[in-house]
């Protein structure tokens, strides 16, 4: 690693430390920003080591939908596969997986990356205490220049401190959330699925007035500006943790 590269990870660190709605999607912007990552996404890690509820950028739904709807079981980097790899390494290219040969003769390559215009892939898996928590892939043209080792070496720093900031995040979500009461938690569900003010009153047998009034206590407790907001800080929990 060169000064730039230990510039870049400083200036992550730093980005990290102002206040954050949306972690995740926070998190990749800032990949985007500093090192240029333009097409990404952030997944997190189940108890049974799946990839559940991803964040996008500059990824589009359908390529997500083909990845969901099958082409997953083809990805040499599904926590199953590689989770012997991960004491000793914790971001991981393609090529370190597999060779680069193999790889453009096989189906995940054929049957999606091409598809979809990706060659390159990274992913950078972030784990506390022994725990996958979440993977934030990246992913590139082939007419880009590859990930490169100073780029592993970079974000295996950074994975390191987001598993800090990742964990700190999500309990103070959890001591917000303490606040909610039962009728805002329906408010809230109600929310997430699409509902207007109205449809809201109607469906709980309130007035509209007492739904804006419930709405504004949800703000307040969960620090949003406005349901927009709300539903990103919903989106980017680690166990949508309003409805838990």
């Amino acid at each position: 690693m060169n000064n730039g590269d230990y510039e870049k990870v400083i200036n992550f660190m730093d980005e990290m430390t102002q206040p954050i709605i949306d972690f995740r999607s926070h998190v990749l912007k800032t990949f985007e920003k500093l090192f240029g990552f333009h097409q990404s996404n952030f997944w997190l890690i189940d108890d049974h080591s799946n990839l559940v509820n991803p964040i996008r950028l500059n990824i589009d739904q359908s390529t997500m939908n083909d990845y969901l709807e099958g082409c997953f079981q083809w990805d040499y980097h599904m926590p199953k596969q590689i989770f012997h790899k991960l004491p000793k390494q914790r971001v991981l290219r393609i090529e370190d997986i597999i060779p680069v040969e193999r790889y453009e003769h096989e189906a995940y390559y054929n049957e999606f990356m091409r598809r979809h215009g990706f060659y390159h892939q990274m992913v950078a898996y972030i784990i506390n205490g022994g725990k996958l928590l979440g993977g934030v892939c990246f992913v590139k043209p082939k007419s880009d220049k590859p990930f490169s080792l100073n780029d592993v070496k970079s974000l295996e720093i950074i994975t390191r401190y987001l598993s800090e900031c990742m964990i700190t995040f999500e309990e103070k979500q959890q001591d917000q959330i303490t606040c909610i009461s039962e009728k805002e938690r329906e408010v809230i569900e109600l929310v997430q699925r699409g509902f207007s003010n109205k449809e809201i009153a109607q469906t709980l047998f309130i007035s509209i007035h007492t739904v804006k009034k419930h709405l504004q206590n949800i703000y307040q407790k969960l620090n949003v500006p406005n349901r927009t907001s709300l539903c990103y800080k919903l989106q980017g929990s680690k166990n949508n943790l309003i409805l838990q």
